[in-house]
């Protein structure tokens, strides 16, 4: 699988009548995240890397004393995009333009480390704040089988319900059966079970 990835588009420039923005994985929205959201931590300004040339605000850090008192001043030379949006996204469950980015942050890893499962689940759910991983590992079941009775096959001999039964009585366990009732009680997305209880 892929690894997921957002566009983020400056809105600024939208509103003027262009498009400019970047293509983000996981890391590097963390980073741009990060710097956007407050600047003043980074001691490395090459860091800054804005979604596009025009809206730019640059920090310069001045040092010096006032009396007795060491002071750190900030100058601000140009504009920073401090409007945003995704207007595109791979492998990753639908989202709106202004996601909450801690949360999609903490998605895209988590999709990274399971993979397209873990991306039916969340689009089970409607949308990445709904999902968490201790509910992912109690809902998800598997990969769908090809019909009721190989997901009753491998519930049987995964939970060991017929043990002790004796074969003549096992002979009439209806294993079809059995697995479609086992399916009416999950929710199927992308080929991926998900229990319902």
């Amino acid at each position: 699988m892929s690894e997921p990835r957002v566009y983020m588009a400056c809105l600024a420039c939208y509103n003027e009548g262009y498009h400019s923005g970047r293509w983000m994985n996981k890391d590097e929205l963390d980073t741009w995240w990060y710097n956007n959201g407050d600047p003043f931590l980074k001691e490395d300004k090459t860091a800054l890397k804005p979604l596009c040339d025009k809206h730019l605000e640059e920090y310069d850090r001045v040092d010096g004393w006032i009396g007795d008192d060491f002071q750190m001043h900030y100058t601000i030379t140009y504009t920073w995009e401090s409007e945003w949006a995704i207007h595109d996204y791979e492998f990753i469950p639908t989202i709106d333009e202004h996601p909450d980015i801690p949360k999609l942050l903490e998605v895209m890893e988590t999709i990274e480390d399971l993979g397209e499962s873990y991306t039916a689940y969340v689009k089970m759910l409607g949308g990445i704040e709904y999902g968490n991983l201790d509910d992912y590992e109690d809902k998800y079941y598997g990969v769908k089988p090809h019909d009721p009775e190989d997901l009753a096959y491998e519930y049987v001999e995964d939970t060991g319900i017929l043990q002790g039964v004796p074969d003549q009585v096992c002979q009439y366990f209806d294993y079809d059966l059995f697995g479609r009732h086992m399916l009416q009680e999950m929710t199927e997305i992308d080929g991926y079970l998900f229990r319902n209880y």
